[in-house]
C-alpha cells in the first residue's frame, strides 16, 4: 500500500506594473518604483530626437513647456564622432530624448540666446574675412531639417596667418560667455575659435564625422566682441575645414546650439512636469534617483523637485549634489564631467541620507515635511533651475529603500 502526498504551493504575484490608483503599497509594485521615468529599459521614451510626446514607466504623461523650438542632439553630450543628420530641430511644447553612451534620457535646459547673428552662414555679409579665405557653400551639415546643405568649406591659403571669419557680436560687458561649433576637416584635421582675443583650438579633426570646439572668455571686455573661426591650430597650418553651425551664449558652458537668421536668437526655458502623479505620501518619508550628466562646469540645477519651492529632493549647486525640506539644505560633493553619475536621496522621520557616484552616503537633519504642492518635476524646479544637461532612469518613491543605483 502506498501513500501519495500532493502538495500545493502558493505562488506569489506582485501587483502588476500599470499606472493606477494603487500606490499605498509601492514596493509590491513589481519591479518599478512608485514612479519612473527613463528606466534602463528606455519604456516610455520613444526614440532619440522623435520629437514626440514620452511618458513615465507606467504610462503617466509628462506635459513639456516650451515656446518656441530647440534643437535635439541624436548623440546627447558627445563632443565628436558626430555624424551628418545628427542636429534635429524640435517644435514648441515638445521634449528632447536624446541617446548618450548608449543610454535615452531626456535633456532639460534653462534659457540661453545665440547672440550670433548668421549661427550658419559664414558666407554671409554679417561675418567679415580674416585674411582672405575662399568659401565653398551648400554643404552637407550635421543638421536634418532646414540647414542640412548650409556647411561652409574654408580654404586658408596662407602659411603665415589665420584665415577664417569673424562677427561682431553685442553681449554684456563683464560678464561670462562662451562659443562652440560643429566642425570637420577637409584637407586640414585642425581648427581654431577666438572669442574676445581668447582662444581654443582642436586638433585630429575626422572628415566623416563632425566635432565640437568649444572657448570660454571668463568676462567679456565690453558690449561688442568678436568672434572668429579660424581654419588650423597654428596660424602656418593651410588646407579646407568645413563649419557646421555656431553659437555664443553667456555662460561658462555650452547648451545646445540654437540656430538664428538676421538676428539674435533665444531658446525659451523647458518645464517638463508630470501632473497625474500623487505626491502627497512622499512628505515624511521617501525617496528619489536620478542618473544624470552634466557639463564639468554646471552650476546651480534641479533633477527631481515639487512645484513647492520647499520640496527639492535631488537638485545641484556647483560641485555639489543637494536637497532643500524648506529647513534643512544637506549637500555631498560631487564632480560633473558629463558622465553618467547617479545620485539619491532618501528622507525619513528626522533624517536626510544623500549618495551619488563620486562619495559614500552621508546623513543629516530633516524637519520631517519635504514641501509636496504639486505637480512633480523632472529636470527643472520651481526656481526655474533646469539640470542643463541629460537625466535618466529616474525613481520616486514613499518608500526610503526603494530608489537604488
Amino acid at each position: 500500500m502506498s501513500l501519495l502526498v500532493v502538495l500545493v504551493l502558493g505562488q506569489y504575484s506582485p501587483l502588476p506594473d500599470v499606472a493606477g490608483p494603487i500606490y499605498s503599497q509601492p514596493s509590491l509594485m513589481g519591479t518599478l518604483a512608485y514612479f519612473e521615468l527613463g528606466p534602463s529599459t528606455g519604456a516610455g521614451l520613444g526614440t532619440a530626437c522623435a520629437g514626440t510626446n514620452i511618458t513615465g514607466a507606467r504610462g503617466e504623461v509628462l506635459t513639456l513647456t516650451r515656446s518656441g523650438t530647440a534643437t535635439c542632439l541624436k548623440q546627447g553630450l558627445a563632443a565628436t564622432g558626430i555624424a551628418d543628420a545628427d542636429l534635429v530641430t524640435v517644435l514648441t511644447d515638445r521634449p528632447r530624448v536624446e541617446s548618450y553612451l548608449g543610454v535615452l534620457a531626456l535633456r532639460s535646459e534653462g534659457a540661453r540666446t545665440n547672440v550670433l547673428t548668421r549661427f550658419i552662414e559664414p558666407n554671409n555679409a554679417a561675418w567679415a574675412d580674416v585674411g582672405t579665405p575662399t568659401p565653398t557653400t551648400g554643404l552637407t551639415s550635421p543638421w536634418a531639417d532646414t540647414y542640412v546643405t548650409s556647411a561652409v568649406q574654408y580654404d586658408d591659403n596662407d602659411g603665415a596667418a589665420f584665415e577664417g571669419r569673424t562677427q561682431t557680436v553685442t553681449v554684456t560687458a563683464a560678464t561670462a560667455y562662451t562659443m562652440h561649433c560643429y566642425v570637420k576637416a577637409g584637407t586640414l584635421s585642425s581648427a581654431t575659435l577666438s572669442l574676445d582675443g581668447t582662444t581654443a583650438s582642436i586638433t585630429g579633426l575626422s572628415t566623416s564625422t563632425w566635432s565640437i570646439v568649444e572657448v570660454v572668455d571668463a568676462s567679456s571686455s565690453g558690449v561688442a566682441i568678436a568672434a572668429q573661426i579660424l581654419n588650423g591650430s597654428t596660424a602656418a597650418a593651410t588646407g579646407t575645414v568645413i563649419w557646421g553651425g555656431c553659437q555664443v551664449e553667456a555662460g561658462v558652458h555650452r547648451t545646445s546650439i540654437q540656430p538664428t537668421v538676421g538676428a539674435a536668437g533665444a531658446r525659451n526655458m523647458e518645464t517638463p512636469n508630470l501632473s497625474g502623479v500623487s505626491i502627497a505620501a512622499l512628505a515624511s518619508a521617501g525617496c528619489a534617483r536620478a542618473y544624470v550628466a552634466r557639463a564639468a562646469a554646471a552650476t546651480n540645477g534641479t533633477a527631481v523637485s515639487f512645484s513647492d519651492s520647499n520640496g527639492r529632493p535631488l537638485y545641484f549647486t556647483a560641485g555639489n549634489q543637494t536637497a532643500f525640506d524648506g529647513a534643512n539644505n544637506p549637500s555631498r560633493a560631487t564632480t560633473f564631467d558629463s558622465t553618467w553619475k547617479w545620485y539619491i536621496t532618501r528622507w525619513t522621520g528626522s533624517s536626510f541620507t544623500l549618495g551619488n557616484s563620486d562619495n559614500t552616503f552621508a546623513t543629516t537633519a530633516f524637519d520631517g515635511t519635504m514641501g509636496v504642492t504639486g505637480p512633480l518635476q523632472i529636470g527643472v524646479s520651481a526656481l526655474n533651475l533646469n539640470v542643463d544637461g541629460l537625466i535618466s532612469r529616474i525613481q520616486v518613491d514613499p518608500d526610503p529603500t526603494r530608489c537604488a543605483p
